[in-house]
């Protein structure tokens, strides 16, 4: 592949630009270097949620970023444990969040996933997610994405490739 050297200027100029953003310097980390958390089941339940919160293209700075780049995690698998009732909690929680709808359809989701799988369905998730850890290819996504579908409520094609795609990285 031959580059001009514009082309490369231009390239190197984007480079330096964007360098310093923690979305970019996390990409390198992960995506050039190699380096991922290992997965957990806290780190799959936030891929999952993060997922179910996305239903479009988001920008940086939409409501929903925010809400699931906020520290602690408001929806983390922890908080959740200690809940009597997971859907009421995710109600209130994503609608005292600005810009944040369908809370009822993603407590109905998210509370259905829970029950699901603290019920013994971790297994079976891990297990999917573990496959897509380590570098692999889109084939392990194609197969990864019907059996996150299949497993899930709330999940079709569009959110169930985007965890697919990143594994338990998509957050």
């Amino acid at each position: 592949m031959d580059i001009s050297l514009k082309e490369a200027a231009v390239i190197r100029e984007f480079y330096e630009k964007w360098k310093v953003s923690p979305l970019v310097q996390v990409r390198i980390s992960r995506n050039l270097e190699g380096r991922r958390e290992p997965v957990t089941e806290a780190l799959g339940w936030d891929a999952m949620v993060s997922c179910l919160l996305n239903t479009t293209a988001i920008r940086p700075q939409s409501p929903i970023t925010r809400f699931i780049r906020t520290k602690p995690i408001l929806l983390s698998l922890a908080a959740a444990r200690s809940q009597t009732n997971v859907d009421r909690w995710v109600v209130a929680t994503v609608s005292a969040s600005p810009g944040l709808r369908r809370y009822n359809e993603l407590a109905c989701h998210i509370g259905s996933n829970f029950v699901r799988l603290e019920e013994g369905r971790w297994p079976e998730f891990m297990s999917t997610l573990r496959t897509l850890e380590r570098a692999h290819e889109k084939i392990d996504e194609r197969r990864a994405a019907p059996a996150i579908d299949d497993l899930l409520t709330g999940f079709g094609p569009k959110q169930a490739q985007p965890l697919a795609d990143n594994g338990p990285h998509a957050a």
